[in-house]
């Protein structure tokens, strides 16, 4: 009669060392979850002064893209790369400019990487999250260039040998994204142009015309009325590519 207490207090006991096993694990996973959503990027510790109201998304594009140009850089100087690396964004150096016409925001910063001495500029884009588009532009990859020797606070370390970041900054680089009517064009780096950019024109007719019309001949007026913009913008064409592709919703 006396063996019932003795094995309902070692039940309890059991439950509890069990339950507290369970909250440690959960606590455990819960670390190592955000640990590993941290690696293989470049944290920007101030960039919520800079552009507060940056999506998760974005956020994450840009500073895995940072830390692709930073592996890249570490590989040109033989050094092995750790999973993660804090930067600060340098003190006035962020600058904002909206696009009212499309929702586009446009942000440029300086950011220092103090456990490597390295330093960048950085511009980036992202759409206000009522603006049309914003899905399909939420998550564009930054463009990152090389400072002047008069910005630079830390020795040189080779950053123009690094064929993940410009070595000056395009005019284009600040006119795409840009939606039209009929067409989308975007910018990806090329190794067959003067500038190093190649512009995709993706058109987008409208289904009667792609079913039963004259899909081509759409085609060639959008590109002619591309060109046209581009070069009111003053751009020089020979310094670039334009290629097309077709998409229909």
């Amino acid at each position: 009669m006396e063996e019932r207490p003795k094995n309902k207090k070692w039940l309890v006991i059991i439950m509890i060392v069990a339950f507290l096993a369970l909250v440690v694990g959960l606590i455990v996973y819960s670390v190592m979850k955000m640990n590993a959503a941290n690696d293989r990027k470049v944290l920007i510790d101030n960039l919520a002064e800079c552009a507060p109201n940056i999506s998760e998304s974005s956020r994450t594009e840009l500073e895995t893209s940072l830390y692709g140009v930073v592996v890249s850089q570490n590989e040109i100087g033989f050094m092995k790369s750790a999973s993660s690396y804090h930067a600060k964004i340098r003190e006035d150096s962020c600058k904002t400019k909206n696009y009212s016409d499309s929702g586009r925001v446009t942000t440029t910063i300086i950011i220092d990487i103090p456990e490597l001495q390295y330093s960048y500029k950085v511009r980036f884009d992202w759409i206000s999250s009522d603006a049309e588009g914003s899905k399909k532009f939420d998550t564009l990859a930054p463009y990152v260039f090389c400072l002047p020797d008069d910005e630079m606070i830390y020795p040189d370390f080779g950053c123009s040998d690094n064929p993940a970041v410009s070595i000056e900054e395009d005019e284009i680089t600040y006119l795409l994204p840009l939606i039209g009517d009929g067409y989308e064009l975007t910018l990806v780096k090329s190794i067959e142009t003067k500038s190093g950019y190649a512009v995709i024109a993706t058109i987008i007719p409208p289904k009667e015309v792609y079913m039963s019309g004259d899909p081509i001949a759409f085609r060639d007026e959008r590109l002619a009325e591309i060109r046209k913009l581009l070069e009111s913008y003053g751009l020089n064409l020979d310094n670039y590519v334009i290629r097309s592709r077709f998409n229909v919703d």
